[in-house]
């Protein structure tokens, strides 16, 4: 009994036929990551638009700075995500 099992687990296994079920699953998840960067940066957008016309003309440059700040950042984190 014990040699049967044996020779039972050491043979492998056969292949699962899964008719592009793990490519759809992927797919949406891809998808889904998507939607959710564009989410995020258009969220920051807006805020940015939002808060810009309170803003004194003085304090343009300082804005400017902080937002090009901001863009590098994500940029490098989603690098630091894709690698």
């Amino acid at each position: 009994m014990t040699d049967d099992l044996d020779i039972l687990l050491s043979e492998p296994l056969d292949d699962v036929a899964d008719d592009g079920f793990s490519a759809r699953i992927l797919a949406g998840i891809e998808r889904k990551a998507w939607w959710r960067e564009r989410v995020t940066m258009l969220a920051a957008a807006v805020a940015a638009a939002a808060v810009l016309p309170f803003v004194p003309a003085a304090e343009l440059g300082a804005v400017a700075f902080a937002a090009g700040a901001l863009t590098l950042t994500f940029a490098f984190e989603q690098r630091l995500r894709d690698a």
